[in-house]
């Protein structure tokens, strides 16, 4: 899908430059491999071939999640003349949330930024609604699993912590 926003509207927080190759090649990538197996996957069908479905599942659930996890982060990123980088009034149902969790919109940075540096390896950080505690959560998942797969979990907003997501700006600064 198209991005939300224009190339260059995350700048200076976030370079044209890596947006666009982040989602030109990277997520374009994931939604090539999605769809070839995906067809893969439809004529082992066609053929019964159980097995060779089978074979495949990890792929599309990789691949498929890749996707899935991408679209959701453009949606998650916003320029500051669409409403992006500001934080939350405090006496707004998402601030008043926010208070309740974290203590402030700072705190909850703060502990979301924490957290989502120590993934290690590939993943994403995820703020939440937990619909069964009926409060905010900070949540990350591993590769391209999804967010969506834990019970009771409304996904509000994600931050890719895989290293192509912002290596080309800052090069191991």
């Amino acid at each position: 899908p198209p991005l939300p926003w224009e190339i260059h509207s995350l700048e200076p927080v976030l370079s044209g430059f890596i947006i666009d190759y982040h989602y030109f090649k990277h997520h374009q990538t994931y939604l090539n491999n999605l769809n070839d197996l995906l067809k893969k996957h439809d004529e082992a069908k066609d053929r019964g071939d159980v097995l060779e479905m089978i074979k495949l599942a990890p792929g599309i659930r990789f691949h498929g999640g890749g996707h899935i996890n991408h679209t959701f982060f453009w949606h998650s990123l916003s320029p500051k003349h669409l409403g992006g980088g500001e934080h939350p009034s405090s006496s707004s149902k998402f601030g008043t949330e926010i208070h309740k969790a974290w203590g402030s919109v700072d705190k909850l940075i703060a502990d979301f930024n924490a957290k989502t540096a120590g993934i290690q390896g590939s993943g994403w950080g995820w703020l939440v609604w937990n619909t069964q505690v009926k409060g905010l959560e900070y949540v990350s998942t591993k590769d391209q699993d999804l967010v969506t797969e834990k019970p009771g979990v409304v996904p509000l907003l994600n931050i890719d912590v895989w290293e192509h997501a912002y290596y080309l700006d800052y090069k191991n600064a």
